[in-house]
């Protein structure tokens, strides 16, 4: 197929390239896809350089150069929603009396045991942790996310372990360790259609430490009866050995801040959406860090967003930066 195209060539003259450009005409090979890519190439019949130039569209088919910002910020929100909810396939379920069973657990007090009602989550934690968890005061260190059901059961296990070091299987303590500084949140939403039975993890476990071997084999110990057999695909991997948990680094505000730094140096649009998703999606600053008034709101502060929501943001800004197609020869002119 002919193509009219504004071509970008380059002599060598005194000692040096020196870009040139023409209208000509090429001839471009067809489209082909590879791995949900597709790679456009054109050689250049006219110019002194022959030149291969690739453009690589994103996964989802779009091309960077042609994106707005605003598509960037739907893209990060499309990421978010495939990684925490795949196809909205319903992953697990449970008989009316079960639900009941399981809310009453998940909302009822426990020895030792603190509760934080943040709406659509409830956050359980052990009596030595006094902070208030979605201050951001304190940011963990890991997570472990579960594909599990709504068993009563294990809300039970799990206050246990947290709270005393008690592993907890099969209805008898098999052995009794140091508690973990961890705490755990649950979905609520389990009205028919509600997320906690779509999504990837409507458990998550938080640490205050990094989890050590010991701590992921006994929370793998505790939650296998509970496990989900319908397998998911975590944004971080399974766990080793036990393919309904994931256990991943949780990113902080600075991870985040320097996140935005990389995309500023790939496109100003890409940091664009990124700072928009970030300081106007309602999300927590962590309180008291102010890098001064006269600069952006997210160089003033650092913010903190959900591990998800930063999995997501990643995953695009690196596929942003490889479907630009820089060549060698490009970084010349």
């Amino acid at each position: 197929m002919l193509k009219k195209v504004i071509s970008v060539g380059a002599k060598w003259v005194n000692g040096k390239w020196v870009k040139s450009a023409a209208t000509e005409t090429v001839e471009t090979t067809s489209t082909a896809f590879q791995k949900g890519k597709v790679y456009t190439k054109m050689k250049f019949a006219t110019n002194p350089i022959a030149k291969e130039v690739t453009h690589t569209r994103l996964p989802e088919g779009m091309l960077p150069e042609e994106m707005t910002m605003v598509n960037i910020r739907k893209l990060f929100n499309d990421r978010y929603k495939t990684m925490r909810y795949g196809d909205e396939t319903k992953l697990r379920s449970a008989t009316p009396e079960q639900v009941s069973k399981f809310y009453s657990s998940i909302k009822s007090e426990s020895k030792g045991i603190l509760i934080d009602d943040e709406v659509d989550w409830i956050y359980r934690k052990p009596s030595s942790i006094t902070d208030r968890i979605q201050s951001f005061s304190v940011i963990p260190k890991e997570r472990v996310s579960m594909n599990i059901n709504a068993e009563p059961e294990l809300i039970s296990a799990l206050d246990r372990y947290i709270a005393n070091g008690e592993v907890f299987v099969n209805g008898k303590v098999i052995k009794t360790v140091k508690p973990p500084k961890a705490y755990y949140k649950v979905d609520t939403s389990l009205e028919e259609a509600g997320s906690f039975w779509i999504r990837t993890d409507p458990i998550t476990m938080y640490f205050r430490d990094p989890a050590t071997p010991e701590q992921l084999s006994d929370i793998a110990q505790i939650t296998r009866q509970f496990s989900c057999s319908t397998p998911v695909n975590f944004p971080s991997g399974a766990l080793k050995g036990a393919n309904w948990l994931s256990h991943a680094k949780e990113h902080s505000p600075e991870d985040l801040y320097q996140l935005y730094k990389r995309a500023l140096k790939i496109d100003p649009k890409l940091a664009e959406a990124i700072e928009v998703k970030v300081t106007k999606s309602g999300y927590g600053r962590l309180a008291g860090v102010d890098y001064g008034k006269e600069m952006p709101y997210i160089e003033r502060y650092r913010y903190r967003i959900s591990e998800g929501q930063y999995q997501a943001i990643e995953s695009v800004v690196n596929d942003y930066k490889r479907a630009l197609g820089k060549t060698g020869l490009d970084a010349i002119f």
